[in-house]
């Protein structure tokens, strides 16, 4: 039956670990695909971010341009209105006004009068004025059949005649003073110029950028292609959607303005004009880093589900090995009862807090002349087996002093009135919580009957003394070999914990170092960029003043910049690279305090530089010492850490303050404070104990000030006292010679040594 339900535990416990492993592996697939979906996400809406930012500026950049068109248009027509004379008359005074109007524009390349026949007196400092019919334009034939139209009219791009390049005309009607129509104004803007800046917007990205009218023809589209201008997108179902929908946004679609990758769109509509403007990138290349990501986190949870299967297989293991071992454990009880009763022994059980028999054996019942039922589970008070009530108080005194009793002459009762005089040897031990023990009465009342009584006293004192002896010899043995461990323990706890605070320090001046080299990097970049394209226009001969001057003061700013941050950066290397010898090796030397302390704060600032908790510092200059500044750097450390950890706990503010000061020829003070949640007066008695800590088992071994006081005490030679108040702060005060007791005394030996020498 027992071996039935042996086997019945065993696989429930395996039912139940296999329940776990299940549980656990739905819960890590899940968080792993919700983590997947997440990013993409995230990743998706920082595309959209930046997009948003590219097509913005695009837009200003086309409004500005429209906008500049609009305003040559309009400073014809007020001269024209400005002018007295009939000049529905006088045509050619007409075309004067607009040939004075033409200026070196970047963006406009042509100033045109259209009279109402559609006939067009073109000007532009590009070419000679001439006349050219555009009567058959679309833009031109509606504004011709409806002269009542105020408002401008973005015509489709075509081909200047002259030299074939493409152009976008900005048209309006044209009246005089009086109100009479005189024909229309047209400002043509080339289409290169926004080209040129869509082509730079959308090759840093492998982007598409584009500008549109919003009743269905492309004005230009990068990477340029002149098959793409005026090209005909009225039927896309893209633009009913845009038409629609807010003035910004994004969208995506596979083959819009006929592109061969699916892409992520962002677009955003100009004020005022017709036209809208979109920004593209491939959704291969974007989801590319992320597909990366997702790559690692299923490495990582497989990984994760592979170390929770073999646990899980381990675990299960066990917990058979362990069943095995219950079973065995049994049939060794087994064994040992009957063992206990077939001993040619007297042995018996004894339980010592009721201080009754548990069991005895049929040797131990003969010699005393008992039934088990007379002796078993009855009160000792209740019993005759003592002779004496003072040899009962005796034996449980050395039983209860040493757990164990060696051979104890000791006169016991037999159950009719006779002296038993027996040696009695114990051991105590627990079993399920109970202290227990084996109690050995050996009958030797004929010895000591044989044997003389005053020399079986002399030689039991001599052999209770000799016991004693070696006794206190392994005592002290046992003594010296744990005080040499303890100190080999503590040596490699300090060793530790520095090593913990280093890796703390590389953690935080990594990441600090992180935002300069970025920053240098970037700026590297833009500047390798930008000398490329100062090249490449050097060697088409397009160079401008303008151009050079740009790149030269944006050569000078990336410079300073990067000057700036590599400076930053070298500054926390050279830090950390003292504070880590002299942590790690805590070698003597010379040094002046205040810069041991900077570089220390220096270090240590990324642990607080983000949590809105300040460092203030009002340290003496030029005190020198001779010491160990890798002790001073450590006891730092760790106040700086304990404030964060402990005193700044669940607060989103503080401050801390440290100082150092002379306070005599021989000893400097150095304090810190914080104003955080202090530490209760039940704690402040035991800060410098070794293992106390109130966050045992979250990442604090409660080492740290138990080291600190004792490097401060013994290796530094100084003081140290904490002072705290619940919900004021904290403040630790250190008194600390400027030469360590250990230097000072090599310094007096080698100077004596120097003297007996020279004598």
């Amino acid at each position: 039956m027992d071996k039935a339900n042996t086997t019945q535990v065993r696989r429930n416990a395996g039912a139940i670990l296999l329940l776990f492993f299940g549980l656990t592996l739905a819960a890590i697939v899940a968080q792993t695909w919700w983590a997947i979906v997440q990013d993409k996400e995230l990743t998706l809406a920082s595309e959209r971010e930046n997009g948003l930012v590219a097509v913005r500026l695009l837009q200003e950049h086309a409004s500005q341009t429209l906008q500049d068109a609009e305003r040559k248009i309009l400073s014809v027509t007020q001269a024209v209105q400005s002018n007295t004379d009939n000049m529905a008359q006088d045509e050619v005074q007409l075309r004067a006004f607009v040939h004075d109007k033409v200026l070196d524009d970047g963006a406009i390349k042509a100033l045109q009068f259209i009279n109402r026949d559609g006939v067009a007196w073109v000007t532009s400092r590009d070419f000679t004025p001439h006349h050219n019919d555009v009567s058959n334009r679309p833009d031109v034939k509606y504004l011709l059949l409806h002269p009542e139209t105020l408002d401008s009219v973005i015509g489709h791009p075509f081909q200047s005649r002259y030299d074939s390049q493409w152009v976008m005309p900005v048209l309006r009607n044209l009246f005089d003073r009086q109100g009479k129509w005189l024909g229309l104004i047209s400002a043509d803007v080339r289409v290169s110029y926004f080209g040129a800046v869509y082509a730079r917007a959308a090759k840093d990205n492998d982007a598409t950028a584009a500008l549109f009218a919003n009743n269905g023809f492309v004005i230009v589209r990068s990477p340029f292609e002149a098959r793409y201008v005026n090209r005909d997108i009225s039927s896309s179902a893209v633009l009913q959607q845009l038409a629609d929908g807010d003035a910004e946004g994004s969208f995506s679609h596979e083959d819009f303005l006929d592109d061969e990758k699916a892409r992520l769109y962002t677009y955003r509509k100009i004020p005022g004009f017709p036209i809208t403007t979109v920004y593209g990138r491939d959704l291969e290349t974007i989801l590319t880093p992320w597909k990366s990501r997702s790559q690692d986190r299923i490495l990582f949870a497989a990984a994760i589900i592979a170390l929770l299967g073999m646990l899980t297989f381990y675990l299960s293991y066990y917990v058979n090995k362990l069943h095995h071992n219950k079973t065995r454990l049994r049939e060794s009880e087994n064994k040992f009862i009957g063992l206990f009763q077939q001993s040619p022994l007297p042995l018996a059980l004894l339980n010592v807090e009721k201080d009754y028999l548990i069991e005895a054996n049929h040797v131990f019942l003969h010699q005393f002349g008992y039934e088990r039922e007379e002796l078993v589970r009855v009160p000792a008070s209740h019993q005759q087996l003592w002779h004496t009530n003072d040899a009962h108080t005796a034996y449980h005194h050395l039983l209860h002093k040493h757990e164990v009793v060696e051979k104890m002459e000791v006169d016991l009762q037999h159950k009719d009135g006779s002296r038993i005089t027996c040696l009695i040897s114990s051991r105590m031990f627990s079993v399920g919580g109970q202290t227990m023990v084996i109690f050995s009465p050996l009958d030797i009342t004929n010895q000591r009957l044989i044997e003389n009584e005053i020399r079986d006293l002399n030689q039991e004192l001599e052999q209770r003394v000799r016991n004693r002896t070696q006794k206190l010899e392994q005592t002290n043995q046992e003594l010296a070999h744990t005080l040499h461990s303890l100190q080999d323990m503590q040596k490699d706890l300090i060793h530790a914990e520095k090593m913990a605070a280093l890796g703390s320090l590389v953690t935080g001046v990594a990441h600090e170092l992180n935002t300069p080299l970025g920053n240098s990097m970037t700026m590297v970049s833009s500047m390798v960029t930008d000398t490329q394209n100062l090249l490449r226009t050097m060697e088409e001969r397009t160079l401008r003043r303008s151009e050079l001057e740009t790149f030269l003061s944006d050569g000078l700013d990336g410079a300073n910049a990067l000057v700036t941050n590599l400076a930053r950066a070298a500054e926390l290397v050279s830090s950390f690279k003292q504070v880590a010898v002299d942590q790690a090796s805590n070698l003597a030397r010379h040094f002046e305090l205040r810069k041991v302390l900077e570089e220390m704060v220096l270090t240590s600032a990324p642990l607080y530089r983000n949590l809105n908790i300040k460092l203030e510092m009002h340290l003496q200059p030029e005190i020198y010492m001779y010491s160990y500044p890798g002790a001073v750097s450590q006891a730092l450390s760790n106040f700086i850490t304990n404030a964060l950890n402990h005193g700044f706990e669940n607060r989103d503010h503080g401050k801390m303050t440290l100082s150092c000061q002379l306070i005599n020829d021989e000893e400097v003070e150095v304090v810190f404070t914080d104003d955080g949640c202090g530490i209760p007066i039940a704690h402040l008695g035991r800060v410098f104990d070794p293992f106390f800590t109130t966050k045992m088992g979250q990442g604090s071994n409660g080492l740290g000030m138990h080291i600190v006081y004792n490097q401060v005490t013994a290796l530094l030679g100084g003081e140290i006292d904490i002072d705290s108040e619940e919900g004021v702060g904290t403040t630790v005060r250190m008194v600390l010679p400027l030469t360590a007791p250990a230097l000072r005394q090599a310094q007096s030996e080698k100077l004596e040594t120097v003297i007996s020498a020279d004598g």
